[in-house]
């Protein structure tokens, strides 16, 4: 099932081996429900293989600007491969050195599926200055990762003294001339 607003395209992966498993002849069908007023598309249409080992760091989750000091690293992982992923290691790096490494196990992540990381030992962002934080994932249930392309994801962090405390403003505006509607 794949839900879109209008005007945004979305990805999907679909694990079809229960139901094409050594078959001979595989059939595709898509039902489209609903309201679309000016159309709905299917494009690029991929069968794959999926390798049986493959872990992806899709994000680095941090926000952009953290208060300056210790920062636990988070992140989202995907299990890319074609079983449970169970166990991974990770390791993450600051401005290119001083790797931390950490062992995830008990994960229990179905092919296709993603995880939630956090690491426990923090990253000592003291310094008012941008960090690049890159994650690296390795050793799939301590197995070899068929793809290596997909295991590091990175991003840039800024580490600020104090955090402003931010104020929204909601006002009503119409473009009607009336006596009770701002201009």
């Amino acid at each position: 099932t794949v839900k879109s607003t209008e005007g945004s395209a979305t990805q999907i992966q679909v694990d079809l081996t229960p139901f094409a498993a050594n078959q001979a002849t595989v059939y595709l069908k898509f039902n489209s429900q609903g309201n679309h007023d000016i159309f709905w598309a299917i494009d690029d249409i991929k069968l794959i293989s999926v390798p049986m080992l493959d872990v992806a760091v899709d994000t680095v989750s941090l926000n952009q600007f953290v208060p300056a000091g210790n920062t636990i690293i988070t992140g989202r992982m995907r299990n890319a491969g074609g079983v449970t992923l169970n166990s991974v290691d990770m390791t993450y790096t600051i401005n290119g050195s001083g790797t931390t490494s950490q062992s995830f196990g008990n994960l229990n992540i179905p092919p296709f599926g993603t995880y939630d990381f956090a690491f426990p030992t923090p990253a000592p962002l003291d310094s008012f200055i941008k960090y690049t934080i890159a994650i690296n994932a390795f050793a799939p249930n301590g197995g070899n990762d068929a793809v290596a392309s997909n295991n590091t994801s990175s991003k840039d962090v800024y580490a600020l003294s104090a955090m402003p405390s931010k104020n929204i403003l909601l006002e009503e505006l119409t473009t009607a001339q009336c006596q009770y509607c701002p201009i």
